[in-house]
């Protein structure tokens, strides 16, 4: 299966959403797709065909919800919750609730210098749920993301990258809280040494 450039995963996925978005860094004058990319679906609901991207996919699902299927895991992703998929995985979708609505970021792998953090979730893709205060926090993120890179303030991708890397590691600190509540030791030895 080819892995599409993020120019190409838009083209691919035009029909997700809205032509005139309100929000997202799609419309705006400047816009080039490449390094980062920040959009929202449009709210009706779709079923995405398997395919292979080369950047990473932030998806932060504002209501409704959906079945995701990546490699060969099945999530059930709920509203407020967040997932991260790194390049390389095999991804579809099945919205399964009315009004599905997404804050989506795709990244390319050098844009976040947080290497260590992306390796991380290289080899942990589960998704969290968000109590509502973190969900708001993570939402707010996004949208000064989105706001950011529809300026022409001076480092505007430098602050974009610094917001991105907050989400980032606010997911890792939910997916260590997730992974030691409902695991057990014999289930963190064995993922661990998976890891390895």
């Amino acid at each position: 299966m080819q892995l599409l450039s993020i120019a190409k995963a838009l083209e691919t996925y035009q029909h997700l959403h809205e032509e005139k978005p309100k929000f997202g860094n799609i419309g705006h004058k400047d816009f080039e797709p490449n390094k980062i990319v920040i959009l929202q679906n449009d709210g009706q609901k779709k079923v995405g065909t398997p395919v292979r991207f080369d950047f990473y996919v932030m998806i932060l699902c504002l209501t409704g919800g959906s079945i995701r299927n990546v490699n060969q895991f099945e999530y059930n992703i709920k509203e407020y919750s967040l997932q991260l998929l790194p390049p390389g995985t095999i991804h579809s979708f099945k919205d399964m609730y009315e009004n599905p609505r997404y804050y989506v970021i795709l990244f390319e792998r050098d844009f976040s210098n947080e290497t260590t953090i992306l390796d991380f979730h290289n080899r942990n893709f589960d998704s969290v749920d968000l109590d509502l205060k973190k969900f708001n926090k993570v939402k707010d993120l996004y949208e000064e993301i989105e706001y950011e890179l529809k300026s022409d303030e001076n480092d505007n991708f430098k602050y974009s990258r610094n917001l991105l890397n907050q989400i980032l590691i606010l997911l890792k600190r939910e997916k260590l809280k997730k992974e030691t509540t409902t695991k057990s030791r014999s289930d963190l030895i064995c993922s661990q040494f998976l890891s390895l």
